[in-house]
């Protein structure tokens, strides 16, 4: 369940897929052994006709994945900027405090990624928009280096 009150509720696509794709590390929350689990994951936003396909990457030492199955259903949450906002600032005395923020709610299935190929796909993607510089090293790199990192 999600609290968000209409007046507050954006749904101009365009807005949301700015600003995911701007605070691009999100918190992914699914439900493992009937309690809430959650993962930060750095995630590529991609458009691809009516629907939006988040890529993203968590290590196998994290427990987290383990608990998904095919079709998973999760949420990943982009957190945007936020800050304080003090009855100080109102012109009427009586007046409450608030917190003001900018969230993305994105609301789907998982499916895990197991091929290797698809594994690099994935690093790639976050790779060219996290440290372009980084890939023409990524992309000397040793095969046996790189596979191994895809396995972890």
């Amino acid at each position: 369940m999600i609290y968000m009150p209409t007046h507050f509720s954006v749904a101009d696509r365009s807005n949301q897929l700015d600003v995911m794709r701007a605070f691009p590390f999100a918190t992914l929350v699914s439900v493992a052994d009937g309690l809430p689990a959650f993962s930060h994951v750095p995630i590529v936003v991609e458009e691809r006709g009516e629907s939006i396909v988040l890529r993203g990457h968590v290590a196998i030492a994290n427990p987290h994945w383990r608990s998904w199955g095919p079709e998973q259903a999760v949420i990943a949450v982009f957190h945007g900027p936020n800050g304080y906002v003090s009855p100080r600032l109102y012109s009427v005395r009586e007046a409450v405090p608030t917190w003001n923020y900018i969230v993305v709610h994105a609301q789907g299935r998982l499916r895990a990624i197991e091929d290797s190929e698809g594994k690099e796909r994935i690093l790639k993607a976050l790779i060219d928009i996290h440290d372009v510089a980084y890939r023409a090293q990524w992309d000397e790199l040793g095969e046996e280096f790189r596979e191994k990192m895809k396995r972890g």
